[in-house]
């Protein structure tokens, strides 16, 4: 609540000559999206489920979800799509900020960045997605699909050095958030497939 009321006080801290009460607004309001994120992740993920059952796919074969609340019976796999999906949100809002309000350096860069992320958890979420299948049994991730997304994962990350200055960047913020993203995703999928086996 305190960063919304701070947000409805400061408009025009974006837009400030000052380099660190730019940066800061810029990283209040990553945290504000990263948060809000997670509640659309959620609400996508119900509304792509109900779709689902509406076209006449079988969610439910072991008939089980009825003993349980829609989000409990659902939460592993909610917790997995919004690794994809906050990260999407996260890069969309990227490119829209620097089309409306361009960075005083390499913003040219930044937005041809943010586009490629965009483009890269598209194709994330396709990877992984689901996690788990409607007979709730896990899904089998290959290593290829692990080894593709971290390959482009890299030559996203390799155009932050053509940045003129990365000090203070809510971009290079962003593709730290994205790599740690997708670095814990690994150990999760891979803590889980031990767990499994044992």
């Amino acid at each position: 609540m305190l960063a919304i009321y701070h947000e409805t006080h400061t408009r025009g801290a974006l837009k400030s000559d000052d380099y660190w009460i730019r940066h800061s607004e810029m990283f209040i309001l990553i945290e504000l999206l990263v948060f809000f994120g997670q509640i659309l992740c959620s609400t996508f993920f119900i509304l792509g489920i109900q779709i689902r059952g509406e076209l006449g796919y079988d969610n439910d074969p072991l008939h089980q979800r009825f003993k349980f609340d829609m989000l409990t019976y659902y939460k592993d796999d909610i917790g997995w799509f919004s690794f994809g999906f906050v990260c999407l949100t996260m890069h969309i809002w990227f490119v829209i900020k620097h089309a409306m309000i361009p960075s005083k350096e390499d913003n040219d860069m930044k937005q041809i960045y943010s586009s490629y992320m965009v483009m890269f958890n598209l194709i994330r979420l396709y990877l992984v997605m689901p996690y788990r299948s409607a007979d709730r049994s896990y899904r089998t991730i290959t290593d290829k699909a692990w080894a593709i997304l971290f390959i482009l994962e890299i030559i996203g990350a390799s155009m932050i050095f053509a940045f003129k200055n990365i000090k203070g960047s809510n971009t290079f913020s962003a593709s730290l958030i994205d790599a740690l993203s997708l670095f814990g995703q690994l150990i999760i999928y891979k803590s889980n497939e031990i767990y499994l086996q044992e």
